[in-house]
């Protein structure tokens, strides 16, 4: 019993480590803007799944918190701070809470949909990221904000597949009794 529960606080710790440090992976491959801070917080679903919630919200805030920090790159770091680090986490309780397939849907885009103009507009008016607004100018943004709504339900997928994986393959391999 007590190594199975040092292997999930183990798991916490690791899953926690490798969400920041795929945030500094946007470093080296500035292109993956918004793949990285996603990556990341798939990280933290094992956190979710076998710690529970508030645990990962914790495990969030702290990399959050150290990704503002230390990151060189504030978008990046706001866009995991304002969606992609908490939406994983928080799917599971919609997803749990939820049975309305439709409600689900209409919830997650009206939640993906204020996080992005929240992150945008927290880079511009909370860092001073002219270069952001001006790259936003002329309807690009409303042109992003349509591709993230087109793409978002292949996140969606891609959550839901690394859900399943993890509960069928990884889980049953770390957690089994011995």
């Amino acid at each position: 019993m007590r190594r199975k529960q040092s292997t999930r606080v183990a798991l916490g710790g690791i899953s926690a480590s490798l969400a920041l440090t795929l945030l500094f992976l946007s470093s080296l491959f500035p292109f993956a803007l918004y793949a990285v801070p996603a990556m990341a917080g798939i990280a933290l679903l094992p956190i979710g799944i076998e710690l529970g919630l508030s645990v990962a919200g914790v495990s969030y805030a702290a990399v959050a918190l150290l990704g503002l920090l230390i990151l060189p790159d504030r978008e990046v770091a706001m866009l995991f701070l304002s969606f992609f680090g908490y939406y994983p986490i928080l799917k599971l309780k919609i997803d749990r809470a939820i049975h309305s397939r439709l409600l689900r849907l209409l919830i997650k885009f009206v939640l993906f949909n204020t996080a992005m103009i929240g992150c945008y507009g927290a880079l511009i008016l909370l860092f001073g990221m002219t270069q952001v607004a001006s790259e936003l100018k002329n309807g690009f943004g409303l042109l992003l904000l349509a591709i993230g709504n087109v793409t978002f339900p292949i996140y969606e997928l891609a959550l839901r597949n690394v859900l399943i994986f993890y509960r069928m393959r990884i889980q049953s391999i770390l957690f089994r009794d011995r």
